[in-house]
This record gives C-alpha cells, sequence and structure tokens, in this order.
C-alpha cells in the first residue's frame, strides 16, 4: 500500500489507509469485466451496470451484465445478464428503484452511435426480471413521473415508465444529446456543430436548445461562437430550470487547454456568465480536461478532472465557481509525483455541500485510485484516501462514485484491469463506520449514539449480553437502539409494585385505614393471579380507590403522601396493560 511504501509521502497529504464498510468484487481472472455506471437506490442498495470480455487478452466482448449489491452488507442481491446488444452505458433508476438500462451496437459502416441499433429496457428492481424493452431508441433522463425520455429518429420520445408505452414526442435536433428536463418540463439538448473544415466559414462549436413539449418547436438556441466556442465535456440542467456547460478551451493543433464554464438561463438562453480559468499566477490551468460536473444544493458549480499547472505532468484537480457570477470560489489540486498522470474521473455531491472526487493517479498500467472529501464552503480537505479499494495492486481506476441518504460513499472502479470492486466507506471519516454515532450501520448490531458500557449497546456496538435496571417490576429487553426497560403490567404487575415498592421509603408511618387498603388490594391480587383474568378486578380498582382516598386526607408528611400516590397510580395503569 501507499501508506507503507512511502509514509512520509502519506503523512504529508493527510492520506488514510483504506478502511471500507465493505467490498464488493467480481473477479476477472478469467473473464475481464469492466464497470459503466453505478447508482444508489432509494433504499441504499447499489445497482451497477458492467461488461465482460470472453477473452482478457483479446477484444472479444462478451455479455453486459447488471448487479444489485446489498447498501448494509456488501453481498449480491441478484444479476442479470443483457446479451442482446455489444454495449451498454446508461443507466437510470426510476423513483422507487426499478432500473432503465440503455445498449447500443455500433454499425460496420458508421462507428457513431447515432447510428446504431439502440434499446432501452426497464426492470425490476426487486428482482432483476425484465418488465419491458422497446427497440431502436436509447434513454436519456428520468421525469418527475418515472416516465423515461428517449431518443429515436430525429424525435424525443415519452415512454411510460410502466409498460413503455408511447406517451408523445417532439422533433429532435440529428446527432444531438439530451441534457436534461426543466422543472417545467421542457427538453435541453447539446448539438456539436461540425461544418465542413475545407469551407472558409468552418466555425466548430457547441450549440445548445430549449425544446417544447407543448408546441413542439425550439424555444431559444445559444450557440457558443469565437472567439469563446470552447469545447464543452460536460452538461446539465439545475433544479431551477438553468443550463450549466464546462469543457475546454480549444485552439487549432493543440491539446485542450484551460478549463471554461458557462450558466445559461433556462427561460431565455441567455448567457449569465462564462468563466475561463486564468493562465497566469500559481493556480492557474494551462490545460487539461473537465470529466465532472455538479452542482451543490445552493447551485454552486463544481468542476473535477485534470489539470497541468506547470510542466507537462496533469493533476488531479477540482474547482467550485459561485452560481451569481461564475468566479472561481476554490480550486483544489494534488500532484500524485513528478510524471505522472493524476485525473479527478467522476464526482459527487452530497446533501452537506460537500465534495466527493474519485479518479486514478499513476502512469498507465501502474496506477491507484484516489478519493478525496472537499468542505464544500473552503475546498478543505475533510479525508483523503490513497485509494479506494484494500488490495491497492498498483493498476487500478476509480471510475464511479455515488452517495447514499446518509451521504456516506459508494465508489465503484477496476483493479487489476480485469476485476470490477465496489467498495463503501463512511461519508464523515472516510473509513469504517463509527460506533456510537446513532446510525446501525453494516458493521453494527446496535448503535444507541453513545459508546456507555452495560446499557443494552456496548462501546464496541455489539448488543449487551443482558440489561438490568435493578427493578423487579420491569422487563428488560436488550435492542440495537440500547437497553429497554417495559413495565410488567395486569394482575402480576400491580401485585409486584405493592409487594416491592410499598411502603415507600419516604413514609415512617401510615394510618391504619390507608394500610388495609393496600393490604386488602394485595391479597386479592395474590388471589387473581390463579383466577380468570376479570373476576377480581373490580374489587381490587376498589380497594386502591380506598387507599387513595384515605392517603388525600392524610396532612402529615407530603413526601410520604406523594409517594403513595405515585405507588397507587403505577398500580392502577398496570391493570390496563397487557
Amino acid at each position: 500500500m501507499l501508506t507503507r511504501l512511502f509514509p512520509a509521502l502519506a503523512a504529508a497529504l493527510c492520506i488514510t489507509t483504506p478502511a471500507v464498510a465493505w467490498e464488493f468484487t467480481l473477479d476477472g481472472t478469467d473473464r475481464c469485466v469492466g464497470l459503466r455506471a453505478l447508482r444508489v437506490d432509494p433504499a441504499g442498495d447499489v445497482l451497477a451496470l458492467g461488461f465482460e470480455y470472453l477473452d482478457c487478452h483479446a477484444d472479444a466482448r462478451g455479455p453486459n451484465f447488471i448487479v444489485k449489491v446489498s447498501g448494509e452488507t456488501g453481498q449480491l442481491v441478484w444479476r442479470r445478464d443483457l446479451p442482446d446488444f455489444l454495449f451498454a452505458d446508461v443507466l437510470r433508476l426510476d423513483s422507487v428503484g426499478n432500473p432503465f438500462v440503455g445498449q447500443y451496437a455500433r454499425s460496420d459502416e458508421d462507428d457513431t452511435w447515432f447510428q446504431s441499433q439502440r434499446k432501452v429496457s426497464r426492470l425490476s428492481g426487486e428482482t432483476g426480471e425484465p418488465l419491458w424493452s422497446r427497440l431502436d431508441v436509447f434513454p436519456w433522463a428520468i421525469t418527475w413521473l418515472d416516465d423515461v425520455l428517449v431518443t429515436s429518429a430525429r424525435q424525443l420520445i415519452q415512454l411510460s415508465g410502466r409498460d413503455g408505452s408511447e406517451g408523445g414526442a417532439i422533433s429532435f435536433p440529428d446527432q444531438a444529446r439530451l441534457v436534461g428536463v426543466q422543472p417545467e418540463g421542457d427538453a435541453i439538448a447539446e448539438q456539436r456543430i461540425e461544418d465542413d473544415p475545407s469551407t472558409p466559414q468552418y466555425d466548430p462549436h457547441t450549440r445548445v436548445l430549449r425544446l417544447s413539449w407543448r408546441q413542439d418547436d425550439v424555444v431559444w438556441i445559444h450557440d457558443f461562437l469565437a472567439p469563446a466556442a470552447p469545447h464543452f465535456q460536460q452538461s446539465l440542467v439545475d433544479g431551477r430550470g438553468d443550463v450549466v456547460v464546462a469543457g475546454t478551451e480549444s485552439e487549432a493543433g493543440f491539446m485542450p487547454q484551460r478549463w471554461v464554464v458557462s450558466l445559461l438561463d433556462g427561460g431565455s438562453g441567455a448567457r449569465r456568465w462564462l468563466t475561463v480559468l486564468d493562465r497566469e499566477g500559481p493556480s492557474a490551468v494551462r490545460a487539461g480536461d473537465v470529466r465532472a460536473l455538479s452542482v451543490d444544493r445552493v447551485g454552486g458549480v463544481v468542476l473535477a478532472g485534470n489539470a497541468v499547472f506547470g510542466g507537462n505532468s496533469a493533476d488531479f484537480a477540482v474547482a467550485k465557481f459561485s452560481r451569481a457570477d461564475g468566479h472561481p470560489l476554490w480550486q483544489w489540486s494534488e500532484d500524485g509525483g513528478t510524471g505522472l498522470w493524476d485525473s479527478a474521473i467522476a464526482m459527487v455531491t452530497d446533501t452537506a455541500g460537500d465534495v466527493v472526487a474519485v479518479g486514478a493517479s499513476g502512469r498507465p498500467r501502474k496506477s491507484r485510485a484516489p478519493v478525496v472529501k472537499l468542505a464544500g464552503a473552503n475546498g478543505a480537505v475533510v479525508w483523503q484516501k490513497a485509494t479506494a479499494f484494500r488490495g491497492w495492486t498498483g493498476w487500478d481506476t476509480a471510475l464511479l462514485v455515488d452517495t447514499d441518504e446518509r451521504d456516506d460513499v459508494i465508489v465503484g472502479g477496476d483493479v487489476r484491469n480485469e476485476s470490477v470492486v465496489i467498495a463503501k466507506f463512511s461519508g464523515r471519516t472516510g473509513g469504517d463506520f463509527p460506533c456510537g454515532n446513532g446510525i446501525l450501520d453494516p458493521s453494527e448490531s446496535c448503535d444507541d449514539g453513545n459508546t456507555t458500557p452495560d446499557d443494552g449497546c456496548e462501546s464496541d456496538c455489539t448488543v449487551s449480553a443482558s440489561c438490568d435496571d435493578g427493578d423487579p417490576c420491569s422487563q428488560n429487553v436488550a435492542r440495537p437502539s440500547g437497553c429497554e426497560f417495559l413495565a410488567i403490567g395486569g394482575p402480576e404487575g400491580q401485585r409486584c409494585v405493592l409487594q416491592h415498592h410499598y411502603p415507600p421509603s419516604a413514609c415512617e408511618r401510615l394510618p391504619r385505614g390507608v394500610r388495609k387498603a393496600i393490604e386488602h388490594a394485595r391479597r386479592l391480587l395474590d388471589r387473581s393471579l390463579s383466577a380468570p383474568r376479570g373476576m377480581l378486578e373490580r374489587r381490587i380498582q376498589a380497594s386502591l380507590d380506598r387507599a387513595a382516598r384515605r392517603i388525600a386526607r392524610h396532612g402529615a408528611n407530603p413526601a410520604c403522601r406523594a409517594a403513595v400516590v405515585a405507588l397507587l397510580a403505577d398500580a392502577a395503569a398496570r391493570s390496563t396493560m397487557p
């Protein structure tokens, strides 16, 4: 492991050793496997889309597959092979965790997916069984009604999530990509305009369009033209319906250059701002690629990828921009070493607005899979892991990341370039789940929110062997949340409190009438334990009521009077308990 080989470097970078709640592995020793997509469903379980090679040393693709892994234990719930098409790249989930899978197969004549055969399938989240499928369409987005938007033959089609029936269609630009859906239902598409390079008007650029479902028409078009005509690599529609696009500034004949990000008004298509990271200064981006884009809960825009700050090696880099005007709020980067290639590949922002980025660091065929969590407010490192996986092999890549509803982190990637590993660890610490946080984590039998021993849940989050509050009139139960003390009900409970808690310690002497009434009730309770329930209930209650009236007239020793009243109330309450 890196921390064993280079302890000084690991300490300087605040790198922790890999500690995970669980790891799930698909061994590809005999048949290489890879990962394409990963999602966490509403229940916290993990769905992953992958592929197999029939031969690790030849480009012979085998079947695609989808697996469901328990978020609590890391055990396989089900696996479903998808043999129909060569590629499976798109995985979407509806509101209850049913997956939609997009597959395609490139044609021999045209190596673009736009001209390929396509298919969308909906599977059961519980069993993986196919629910329905449709050919010649490709899934892009899930609506808030759990319908799926697909593209086919220059059309954007809405299919019912329930049975795949067609619910409407509008015109869709040729070779465009659906970016997302606005809250009001209109679609945002992105299109790369490539003219004939031999013409004087040659001006390749990105076009963003808003398409109306009601009018089947284009509402607005925004062209990113020269002199600022970046090559956009990532785009999304945020919760307000505005459009964020990010990529790099391209210069003819050169590698991708500075990072560029822009925000378009969703209503009009007008550009609100466009920011290019400056070339000047020690933190300037000289070149690089944007591999991931996200918007946090307050609208801040976060980019992740690789960037060249100096020299020729790329660094793992993350940057955040203000939603208001696009100015950079913070940048964070890490150089894994001179001459090494480092890059963030995937990123997610959690519910608190913090950023988790994963990727690769090293050289081809010799890399590790770093993970870092950064504070959304200022970019400070919350925690950092040299590699996402327990057994660093020197040839690993973290490709995908997601968080569950508790903001715990799930990372998926390749190990030895032949096996797939999915790992889960604490979002708070980056390691194992801490005992005593009040959350029942996968490795715990109980968690009562503390590490106090002998309270039902021990300091190591195992259930206590026994619980005892010292009261013979309560039933002591050890639960995952701690000890629970349940009052014994019915005649047995009444008899118990009158036997063990009378007379109260606050009473030195009681009026004779009070003592006689309580003793009479206790004798009746002794008889009731062997008699059918209900025969003596009225006589017992009458004796308790008589004692209550007489103690109420007892003027001396108020503490004694209060203690007897409480005792009688406890006995009366237990009479209605099961």
